[in-house]
């Protein structure tokens, strides 16, 4: 395994576990050398208008958008964050690093199958009308959000196919056609109606339930990461270089792996989740290892194994981010509903 990769997991250190209906969250906690390092969040970016994220042209391509960074501070965008608005809402493909005063595309997935459009008029120039938001006839940017990051189930399908890609294709290309599978299968057992076949309304079908796991699991002090169950079995986690980033991020971790969550009854069983947390640890460090040029910046760590699909983000030799999700013996992600 990758030193730094290898180093860090070895100086993870287990929170008291807290859990709430079917789910259980141990906070992850590790002293680790990327104090040096200040990212901006994907939010924070969109929010101080330092970053663009645009189609890659006037027509689009469904699997690149365009990410331009006008700030001072690189940007983290994380694996399975959903990008609303544009053509399509999307989810990236893997984490990326988008250095200050700098643009470059990023993979990413379609989560919304029913729309190839703009919501806003768009002019041959490439620059968006909105009467409700400007002067008439003025060009404006096109507005994007992000309120979520993708359920743990489609997590773990997507970064074992991007890893399949990667081996064979050198390409961080997706299973469009899974994607969609998967997304279509949350509408059908939540009996959403949805336009255009968007992830973003199945979370807005569980926004009140969502918002109470989301209460249930509060960020410790100093603490860099989760490690997630469902009925005592590891479902996922995610493990960031340092408490500040962690902070910006985990109400977003968190409502993505409670999505699932309330999509699984709470079985009757006793489970020691320490146990289980070093379990799922001794598969990650037995599992196969490959090393990529990122999407962006630095490198892609990826591993695999029949139970194990995962990744980790190398900048300036510091781990930024890793995750790692369950898979059964058949490939396929660990959740079962």
């Amino acid at each position: 395994m990758d030193t730094a990769v290898a180093s860090l997991i070895s100086k993870i250190e287990f929170g008291n576990p807290i859990s709430f209906e079917s789910m259980t969250v141990i906070p992850l906690f590790v002293n680790s050398n990327g104090s040096h390092l200040d990212f901006l969040s994907l939010n924070e970016a969109i929010e101080s208008k330092s970053l663009e994220i645009t189609e890659t042209s006037a027509s689009g391509t469904v699997p690149f958008l365009l990410a331009k960074n006008f700030g001072e501070k690189p940007v983290v965008i994380l694996e399975g964050e959903e990008i609303i608005g544009l053509k399509q809402n999307r989810i990236l493909n893997t984490t990326v690093v988008i250095k200050e005063k700098s643009e470059t595309k990023i993979p990413v997935s379609c989560c919304e199958s029913g729309r190839w459009g703009y919501r806003y008029p768009y002019t041959t120039s490439g620059t968006f009308v909105s009467s409700s938001n400007s002067k008439e006839n003025e060009p404006v940017l096109p507005e994007i959000d992000s309120n979520s990051i993708a359920p743990a189930l489609l997590r773990a399908s997507k970064i074992d196919q991007v890893t399949k890609h990667l081996r064979e294709d050198k390409n961080y290309h997706s299973n469009q056609s899974e994607v969609w599978a998967l997304i279509d299968n949350y509408h059908n057992r939540l009996g959403t109606h949805s336009q255009t076949s968007a992830l973003q309304d199945a979370f807005e079908k569980k926004r009140i339930d969502i918002h109470t796991y989301v209460k249930s699991f509060p960020m410790m002090e100093k603490q860099k990461g989760v490690l997630v169950l469902f009925n005592g079995e590891p479902v996922g986690m995610d493990l960031f270089y340092s408490e500040k980033f962690y902070s910006k991020v985990h109400e977003k971790l968190i409502r993505g792996y409670s999505f699932d969550a309330t999509l699984v009854e709470k079985e009757a069983k006793e489970f020691d989740p320490i146990a289980v947390a070093k379990d799922f640890f001794d598969l990650i460090l037995n599992s196969n290892e490959t090393k990529h040029q990122s999407a962006t910046y630095g490198w892609d760590i990826r591993y695999e194994s029949d139970k194990i699909a995962g990744f980790s983000i190398l900048y300036d030799n510091v781990v930024v981010h890793s995750a790692f999700f369950s898979l059964t013996q058949r490939g396929r992600p660990m959740i079962r509903y």
